[in-house]
C-alpha cells in the first residue's frame, strides 16, 4: 500500500507545507515545500512541488493507488 501524506497551505497563515510518501510501511520520501521553492516557511502554499518530488523519487504516478 502506498500512502501520500500532505500538510500545509490550507489556511492563510499556515506554513511548512510538506509531503511524505510511505510504501509498504517504509518511508520513501519526505520533503518540505520551502526546500523546493526556496522560500522560508512557504506560507499559504499547497505542497504541489513536494508531492511531485516524492512521486518522482519512488517512480510512482498519482494514479498508482496512493491514499491521501
Amino acid at each position: 500500500m502506498n500512502i501520500l501524506g500532505i500538510h500545509g497551505g490550507f489556511t492563510m497563515h499556515q506554513h511548512d507545507a510538506a509531503a511524505s510518501l510511505i510504501c509498504d510501511g517504509k518511508l520513501i520520501c519526505s520533503i518540505e515545500e520551502e526546500r523546493l521553492v526556496r522560500q522560508k516557511n512557504a506560507q499559504g502554499l499547497l505542497p504541489v512541488n513536494s508531492i511531485k518530488y516524492c512521486l518522482k523519487e519512488s517512480n510512482l504516478k498519482i494514479e498508482d493507488n496512493c491514499c491521501l
